[in-house]
């Protein structure tokens, strides 16, 4: 064995330049798929959490089952419920998010890996976990209880994990806009408000004042809620209501039999056409494609914001690290024991 004092400085290992850059980011894959285990704040607690509390809902909700003509709103408000309870809930992420950027920050300043490698790999990895996130919402919950329509399974499930991806970002991004991650879940839980607030659901937005008006187009709600109930309802028939053929002018083409004070006719077409008049955005104009795409572009500029901030709170980490003697070198840091690969 070669003694430890024939060794050249130029032979011991460079740190992240020895792996290659995918090597880097399977690693941290990895990583990520063993954190979600180890921590249940990331994903399963959350998955845990989404479960009860939409089962919750379904409970209360339980006559909705009944595609009738007193359940047409009820049914409306519990789609709504399904992605406002879970998204607020992912509050909790903010303080677990902060904790991984503190130990990633560490390691960064020790040279230990690319920091794009990190970045990837966790963008890879978070929009599966939000898909599995979003079937704890409808699977038992929306279909098995709420008995949701199951021809519309592809697009409910798209729009919930991508409002939830969304969500996810803006968690990430206050994770680190903050030194105090309360701070940081304060001002997630403050988005979330004027998301919920300016959805159209609770107000009209054409009678939001300027320049409030101006939240009701950049928060995640007022384009998602809009295409999840439209998903529901569009394709599906309620009992109660009947077809005519031929309407006299001005009366609707369906009518209930027996009467009832509101009808809101046969069809979800029909169903979503007199809703709209107490909630305009929905109108039943199928919009599914715009409203996934504004809904990821929100998602994708928070996402971007946390690329900037990132890499100014990495740089400045760096350079505000203390010179090392070279004859004294420094112990290596580790990361925290969740942090750790498993590799």
């Amino acid at each position: 064995q070669e003694p430890v004092d024939d060794i050249e400085p130029t032979d011991l290992p460079r740190g992240s330049d020895d792996v290659s850059f995918l090597s880097q980011v399977g690693i941290h894959l990895r990583r990520q798929f063993v954190l979600a285990f180890r921590d249940t704040t990331f994903y399963l607690g959350r998955a845990a959490i989404f479960l009860i509390a939409c089962i919750f809902f379904s409970w209360v909700y339980v006559d909705m089952r009944e595609r009738n003509q007193f359940q047409v709103s009820n049914r409306m408000f519990l789609t709504f419920w399904f992605i406002a309870v879970p998204s607020c809930l992912g509050a909790m992420a903010v303080n677990a998010l902060n904790l991984e950027f503190l130990a990633v920050q560490r390691e960064l300043k020790n040279g230990t890996y690319n920091p794009w490698s990190y970045l990837v790999a966790n963008t890879l990895f978070q929009m599966p976990a939000m898909v599995v996130l979003a079937l704890c919402i409808l699977g038992i919950p929306g279909y098995a209880i709420s008995n949701f329509q199951a021809d519309a399974f592809g697009k409910m499930l798209g729009l919930y994990s991508v409002t939830l991806w969304t969500f996810e970002m803006f968690a990430q991004f206050f994770s680190i806009a903050a030194h105090n991650p309360l701070d940081g879940i304060l001002m997630y839980l403050c988005v979330w408000f004027a998301s919920f607030l300016f959805s159209g659901v609770m107000l009209a937005v054409d009678s939001v004042p300027w320049p409030l008006k101006v939240l009701a187009y950049v928060t995640p709600f007022r384009w998602s809620i809009s295409s999840i109930v439209k998903s529901e309802f569009l394709g599906s028939v309620f009992d109660g209501a009947q077809l005519v053929d031929n309407p006299a002018p001005g009366m609707p083409a369906y009518e209930c039999v027996p009467a009832v004070p509101l009808c809101y006719g046969r069809t979800g077409e029909q169903a979503l056409s007199v809703l709209s008049h107490t909630f305009p955005l929905f109108e039943p104009a199928d919009t599914l494609y715009r409203d996934a795409l504004l809904t990821l572009a929100i998602g994708a500029a928070a996402k971007l914001a946390f690329f900037v901030l990132f890499h100014f709170r990495v740089a400045n980490a760096r350079l505000s690290a203390p010179p090392q003697s070279n004859s004294d070198p420094p112990a290596p840091s580790a990361p925290s024991a969740s942090l750790q690969s498993p590799v």
